[in-house]
């Protein structure tokens, strides 16, 4: 009931844009859970309901077989193409004024016949749901999809321009068309005149404005139509074979970077190989030439920045290499110099840690005091013993000298009995012979028998 509401709004032609749109939008918001689900002020499902995701696609199985057994989605679908064909008919100002209008009409009904596959839970439903694209909304793809895109991208300079405000917008829209003509030309193994001549036109216009949707936010519009014309394997086809090679090689030959060091064919061959969307063919002869082009390009523009990288860095080895030899000359062994320690008052204000002497070569010899090098004596041998002081003479008479004991004594001694044959001093004939003069003199002295006083 609701969708008939919505239909009948946009049937009226003369209802305003923001009205159109609303009624769009409010078609979008019915492939989205939060229309099934109300949601509490703490993000959770309201009370003590629990929300299943089996739910919400059971619901949106249940839209879609509505949409399909009641032709909704056609008459939608024909209620904007029959809009835009009259626009069309416009002046060039007016037409240009009213693609951003279109292009937040597309958004949403491109976003929800895409929900619509996603979120359904029954693969047969699916593939009948896809295939029927091209039967129900035959027109819609060829005469409003893939002809706003076409006119979308002649007139870019007007509206894709990064400094417009409508080019984010109009970007958002060109990708969800793109996006649906992929999912609608899926596998598709016979394609009639009237297909044919939409994607040829398509085609075309890529390769015109090809300096157009190189730019950052247009690389996706562009892979969809890479991979919308590998869907149809397009090499195949004789009017799209030769636009598809003529596309390929303008992409292969263009060197400029559209992104961080790469190429536009290093950039559109690794978004084409790392692909995550199950409705883009990777098996067929079109995947082939595609592959051999662009990663072919890449492969060469690889090999051409690896070259000028070693060059780069050669020259700037062989740049360091002058500079060191010129300030620093290799040193050669002969021709090392000594430079000896400094001596006498410079050896105090040198450092006192031992070091290893300096070698240099005669060119870098320092030639002022302000550069010069000193390096204390490395000799670590153990110091030599001060030699023994001799013994200063004594000034007494040999005979007072005791020969045991090296004292003074105050009478001469008597040696001769001292002295064995062999010259050994013998010690008790020496005290023998000491208390025997002892005696000899102790006649006025007080010297007992022994020798002592």
């Amino acid at each position: 009931m609701l969708a008939m509401l919505l239909l009948d709004i946009v049937r009226v032609k003369t209802y305003e844009w923001p009205l159109l749109v609303a009624a769009l939008r409010c078609l979008f918001e019915l492939s989205l859970p939060q229309t099934y689900f109300s949601a509490d002020i703490n993000g959770g499902a309201s009370g003590n309901e629990v929300v299943e995701v089996n739910s919400f696609q059971q619901k949106i199985t249940s839209l879609l077989v509505h949409f399909m057994q009641g032709n909704t989605l056609r008459l939608f679908g024909d209620e904007l193409t029959e809009r835009f064909t009259m626009c069309l008919r416009q002046p060039l100002e007016v037409v240009v004024a009213s693609l951003p209008h279109f292009a937040t009409a597309l958004k949403y009904f491109t976003a929800m016949l895409l929900n619509l596959e996603d979120f359904c839970d029954k693969p047969p439903l699916q593939k009948t749901y896809q295939q029927s694209m091209l039967v129900h909304l035959s027109a819609t793809i060829t005469d409003f999809i893939t002809a706003f895109v076409v006119t979308a991208v002649n007139y870019s300079p007007l509206l894709l321009a990064p400094s417009t405000p409508d080019a984010a917008l109009m970007c958002s829209g060109l990708h969800g068309c793109l996006k649906v003509i992929r999912f609608a030309f899926y596998k598709v193994r016979t394609l009639p005149p009237h297909f044919i001549t939409a994607l040829s036109a398509l085609m075309d216009c890529a390769t015109n404005r090809i300096v157009v949707l190189r730019q950052p936010p247009l690389i996706p519009v562009l892979l969809c139509i890479l991979e919308t014309m590998v869907n149809v394997d397009a090499m195949l086809h004789d009017e799209l074979s030769l636009r598809m090679v003529t596309l390929l090689n303008m992409i292969a030959t263009d060197t400029t970077p559209c992104g961080p060091h790469a190429s536009l064919s290093q950039t559109l061959s690794t978004l084409f190989l790392n692909e995550t969307s199950v409705f883009a063919t990777m098996d067929n002869e079109t995947v082939k030439a595609m592959t051999s082009a662009l990663c072919g390009a890449a492969l060469d523009n690889l090999v051409d920045e690896i070259i000028q990288y070693i060059d780069r860095e050669l020259i700037l080895l062989g740049l360091g290499q002058a500079v060191f030899d010129f300030f620093i000359p290799p040193s050669d062994p002969q021709d090392l110099v000594f430079v000896p320690p400094p001596s006498g008052p410079e050896a105090i204000s040198q450092t006192s840690s031992p070091a290893a002497p300096l070698l240099l070569p005669p060119t870098a010899a320092p030639t002022s005091p302000s550069l010069e090098y000193s390096v204390p004596p490395t000799d670590i041998s153990p110091p030599k013993k001060a030699p023994k002081s001799k013994s200063k003479k004594s000034s007494h008479p040999p005979a007072y000298v005791c020969m045991l004991t090296g004292k003074l004594m105050r009478e001469p001694v008597a040696t001769s009995v001292c002295m064995h044959v062999d010259g050994e001093v013998d010690a008790r004939a020496c005290g023998a012979a000491q208390r025997q003069s002892i005696r000899a003199r102790g006649v006025g002295e007080n010297y007992g028998d022994d020798g002592s006083r």
